[in-house]
């Protein structure tokens, strides 16, 4: 008898092109339902392109968020600047700290020595 193992599912990442206002967010709108109806059940938005959100940028990844759980997916959100964390919590949709760019770690120094 042959059994199988489950293969892991790894997150979706979905970049966003630009900032979510105006028209920007109609357009995040369009390209993110057909990822939300097909995408594994783990989807992650990556907000490092995005540098403004307007209240219905804010309306629509509430809506995601929701929609997401109500299929039992998970979204999160990663890099999202510091100035649209708390309008996008205040909504209810949880963000991680954006990646600070950083000079790179020497391997070897004094204090490791």
């Amino acid at each position: 008898m042959r059994t199988t193992t489950p293969c892991p599912t790894f997150p979706a990442a979905f970049p966003v092109d630009g900032d979510i206002t105006g028209s920007g967010t109609s357009a995040l709108a369009e390209r993110l339902r057909p990822h939300l109806l097909t995408a594994p059940p783990n989807t992650v938005l990556d907000l490092s392109a995005a540098g403004d959100i307007d209240d219905a940028g804010i309306d629509l990844l509430a809506a995601v968020r929701t929609y997401a759980a109500h299929r039992g997916l998970a979204f999160s959100v990663i890099n999202a600047r510091l100035r649209l964390q708390d309008p996008l919590l205040a909504a209810g949709v949880r963000t991680s700290a954006p990646q600070a760019a950083s000079a790179p770690v020497p391997l070897h120094t004094a204090a490791n020595a």
